[in-house]
């Protein structure tokens, strides 16, 4: 398989100043596509023109009427942008269905309405069977976060995972993504829950290291609120590691240690988990804590 981009020259950006730059947008959806075909070196240039074609047909108009089930929070925040966007929202006879609902109802649902119109989900972990009986379906995973009392510009700035069974799936996928003002790439569907697990370990567990965190810093009588701009800064410098595992400080890694057990005990093996990961993925054996501090 080809691990490359092509920097195919496409115009229009769903929402103006957003970055990556468009050049990586495109890239991105390019690579996915790519994906879709195990693109060899010897189908590489039919290859290009294929998602060339792809890429301008989610451009043209694919619906003109789409139906919203599920008020939920994504529910809600997709139904907005499409409004705001001049799409007419239909509870009848719409050519798209789209299920917000829980993950465990999708297959109930799918099978209440009547085959015929297009139907998708919004889950990042079902799989399209759940959508059975109907065959003319594809997944829309928007990748963010969304909560309750903001609205559709929750979705600005994101990206969307968009999984079919064939290229009219990919195309029509990538068509609402474009419309909901998301940066569409492809997820084959063998691969939904690996990605749906890295999706969750940037989002979910997040929250848990944070809690982490500000636990240690209310038992120790700092504030945690200043917790919020360290970790908005390690975002803005792309993730580039600083501390005591990068400069190889195992006397300090030694000391949070002792005082994790001390004062939050329960807290020490996720310290020392997270720590042991990190070091690994330095590539230098000699940095892993399992190897540099004893367990008691």
């Amino acid at each position: 398989m080809i691990g490359c981009c092509l920097f195919l020259r496409f115009s229009d950006s769903p929402v103006a100043g957003r970055r990556p730059a468009a050049a990586d947008r495109n890239c991105s959806f390019v690579s996915s596509i790519l994906r879709i075909f195990d693109v060899t070196v010897g189908s590489f240039s039919s290859t290009v023109k294929t998602v060339a074609a792809l890429y301008n047909a989610s451009k043209q108009p694919m619906f003109t009427s789409i139906r919203i089930i599920g008020s939920g929070r994504v529910g809600t925040a997709l139904a907005s942008r499409l409004a705001e966007r001049g799409h007419q929202l239909d509870d009848d006879e719409a050519e798209l269905v789209v299920l917000c609902v829980p993950d465990s109802a999708i297959g109930e649902v799918a099978r209440s309405i009547a085959p015929g119109p297009w139907i998708a989900h919004t889950s990042g972990a079902t799989p399209l069977a759940a959508l059975a009986p109907h065959q003319k379906r594809f997944g829309l995973h928007p990748l963010q976060t969304i909560v309750r009392g903001r609205g559709p510009e929750q979705l600005d700035g994101a990206w969307a995972a968009v999984t079919a069974d064939d290229e009219d799936g990919v195309i029509r996928g990538t068509w609402l993504a474009r419309e909901l003002k998301l940066i569409p790439f492809h997820i084959r569907e063998e691969f939904r829950a690996l990605y749906h697990a890295g999706a969750a370990t940037a989002s979910n567990y997040l929250v848990a290291l944070h809690r982490a965190a500000v636990r240690m810093f209310e038992l120790s009588g700092a504030p945690p609120e200043a917790l919020l701009p360290l970790m908005q800064r390690v975002i803005d410098n792309g993730f580039e590691l600083t501390g005591p595992i990068a400069r190889g400080d195992w006397t300090t890694v030694e000391a949070h240690l002792a005082a994790l057990r001390q004062y939050a005990p329960d807290l020490e093996p996720l310290y020392r988990g997270l720590a042991d990961a990190l070091g690994r993925s330095l590539k230098t054996p000699a940095l892993h804590i399992s190897d540099r501090v004893e367990r008691p």
